[in-house]
């Protein structure tokens, strides 16, 4: 759960930073003349739009990394397993057979 809590936290705080970026562009003006109308101006409608880009980016990013992370880690613990495997049928000190190997020796009939 705690994968989603921190993307919801990303995500707000995201909508958080749209939200003020218009609030902020809809009461002032940048262009340097007094507002006589409250609307966003065509400047500030692009630059809204680029942080809404890099905001789409800087998520796409982070997922890309968590994803890299995940695949490591899958090949990890598939390497352990296959390792772990490994010297269960074969004795790491002789080269013999393991567990298994001695299993199958005892169990053929003398």
């Amino acid at each position: 759960m705690r994968h989603h809590r921190v993307s919801l936290l990303d995500a707000g705080l995201f909508a958080g930073t749209i939200i003020a970026a218009g609030v902020i562009a809809f009461e002032y003006d940048f262009s340097g003349t007094l507002p006589q109308d409250k609307r966003i101006e065509f400047q500030e409608a692009i630059a809204l739009g680029i942080v809404v880009i890099f905001g789409i980016v800087y998520f796409g990013w982070r997922r890309v990394i968590e994803q890299e992370r995940e695949i490591a880690r899958r090949i990890a613990a598939d390497g352990a397993r296959h390792q772990c495997a490994r010297l269960r049928v074969f004795s790491a000190c002789t080269g013999a057979g393991g567990d298994r190997g001695t299993d199958d020796l005892l169990a053929l009939p003398h």
